[in-house]
């Protein structure tokens, strides 16, 4: 058996009664064929009588059972049609279209019991009923707040949001999401509305309301079925997870709001393990900071919502601040200049805060932090100088950062800054300003590039000057002749010179005949 809510409530994307009727004529389309289909349509309109399904029938076909839920739905698009076209054309006859509109929901209501009597009887499945329930109640309310029953819709409404956020942890897996938009759309503006009419001093917390009505409602079908499953579910929330006083630094602020107080405990309490934690936490205290609105437009402004604001604008921006603080580590060097400039607008963003400038130890702590990441920022810079041989620059910034970190002062420890991470980023900068100055001066004693290479990849690697690798040298060949015909002795000192004896010509035909055997390759090829 399908979804009763998916079939029905889920499809109520509307804004006008357009839409309502939209939805009616597809409705009523479908409703014409499935009873072709089952042949239980009757052609003549004067003898007609009105067909009730049973559960025989059901057993027979489902197409019967879906039939009936869609005849609920059709009388209830239209009510809803009917009072949308009653509120903004004031020329209808009102007292009719109001009559007619409490009679289709009448309609509705009757044909929802007569369809949770078939599930009940025919299906085991609890999920198909409670959406069933959950409807019928907020038919219901709708019912008692057009007779202006505003108790009584209260506790229908309050059925009906219990149920859906049951619904939401054991309903069906594809209409977890739907479940929570029926409630932000549907449910919430309808019982706000009405507990602003009724005559009963309610919370301003809805969700608690609706808790505390359920738990008196034991009687309800709603409850009986959750508290089978769940009945811890039920139990509204104790006043120990309720923050009644605030202490921030200096400033104490008590807390009127039970909402506001439960939210704030949750906001404390909120674990930072993931980064979808950070997102959790700015959604309590984006619903905190709303929940605080609204109870500021019906009371007078006192000094004690003026320190929650504050507060609450020092928590966000700090939330964020961590959030971008931890994604530092994780990113690329280009994206992380990015985050710095968003970390120091953050920062800026703190110190602005009213109460934060009167706090002289927390204003000092934000202009040191401040100054920190600056520093990192430019230090980051100078990496990327050193990274590309470039150390007369990254000694010109290394050096600037060096002498700015000598003043920052975090007197109020955070878990992401303070007085260690200050001295750690101090010993990195004076390590990189030594090395930046030794390249330096060999780059430009050094006339062999290699030299400075291997001292910068040594220096990179075990910050040392000295390079042990040794690299072949390319020399220019030279070829050696085997028979040794032209290697002879270093020229003497030739002493005095002597009477030459006389030459004959034997002898001189003899020496002819040796230099000609020395030329070419083992005497063999001439020149």
């Amino acid at each position: 058996m399908d979804s009763p809510f998916a079939l029905t409530w889920a499809n109520h994307n509307v804004a006008d009664a357009e839409d309502y009727k939209r939805i009616r004529t597809r409705v009523v389309r479908r409703v014409h064929k499935l009873r072709k289909y089952l042949s239980i349509q009757q052609r003549k309109t004067k003898q007609y009588s009105h067909h009730s399904i049973s559960a025989e029938d059901v057993g027979k076909d489902y197409k019967y059972w879906l039939i009936a839920l869609l005849s609920l739905e059709r009388d209830f698009c239209y009510a809803m049609e009917l009072k949308s076209l009653s509120q903004l054309d004031a020329k209808l006859d009102t007292r009719a279209k109001h009559k007619l509109f409490l009679t289709r929901l009448k309609r509705s209501v009757q044909e929802c019991d007569s369809l949770v009597q078939l599930v009940g009887g025919i299906d085991a499945n609890s999920t198909n009923e409670l959406e069933l329930l959950v409807y019928r109640e907020f038919i219901n309310a709708q019912q008692s707040m057009a007779l202006k029953q505003w108790d009584s819709a209260i506790a229908q409404l309050s059925l009906a949001r219990v149920g859906l956020q049951f619904l939401e942890e054991h309903g069906n897996a594809e209409n977890f999401g739907k479940y929570k938009g029926v409630i932000d759309s549907d449910i919430d503006s309808l019982l706000i509305g009405a507990i602003h009419k009724s005559s009963k001093n309610y919370s301003s917390d809805i969700g608690e309301v609706a808790k505390s009505v359920v738990s008196l409602r034991s009687d309800s079908r709603v409850y009986q079925l959750i508290s089978s499953v769940d009945d811890s579910f039920l139990k509204p929330s104790g006043e120990s997870k309720s923050v009644k006083e605030l202490q921030w630094r200096s400033y104490t602020a008590k807390i009127k709001d039970d909402s506001l107080g439960r939210t704030l405990y949750k906001i404390q309490t909120c674990p930072l393990e993931s980064m979808d934690d950070f997102d959790t936490l700015n959604n309590l205290i984006s619903q905190a900071s709303e929940s605080h609105s609204m109870w500021l437009q019906n009371e007078i402004k006192e000094e004690d919502d003026e320190i929650l604001t504050s507060y609450l604008q020092y928590t966000h921006v700090l939330t964020s601040l961590r959030r971008n603080v931890k994604l530092l580590g994780t990113v690329k060097p280009t994206e992380a200049l990015t985050l710095l400039d968003k970390i120091n607008q953050e920062v800026e963003s703190l110190e602005e805060i009213p109460g934060v400038f009167n706090d002289d130890e927390l204003y000092e702590t934000l202009q040191g932090m401040k100054h920190y990441y600056n520093a990192l920022k430019l230090k980051h810079i100078a990496d990327f100088y050193f990274s590309q041989k470039q150390f007369k620059e990254s000694l010109l910034l290394s050096s600037k950062v060096c002498e700015s970190l000598e003043d920052v002062k975090i007197s109020i420890p955070f878990e992401f800054i303070n007085e260690d991470t200050v001295k750690e980023l101090h010993t990195q900068v004076k390590t990189l300003v030594t090395n930046s100055q030794i390249l330096a001066q060999l780059s430009q004693s050094s006339t062999s590039d290699s030299l400075a290479d291997d001292v910068s990849r040594g220096l990179t690697r075990d910050s040392t000057i000295v390079n042990l690798n040794m690299t072949p040298i390319s020399v220019k060949p030279v070829l050696f002749d085997v028979a040794f015909n032209y290697i002879h002795q270093q020229d003497q000192p030739q002493p005095q010179q002597q009477a030459t004896p006389a030459v004959t010509k034997a002898q001189a035909g003899n020496e002819a005949n040796s230099s000609d055997k020395k030329k070419g390759f083992f005497g063999i090829f001439g020149r």
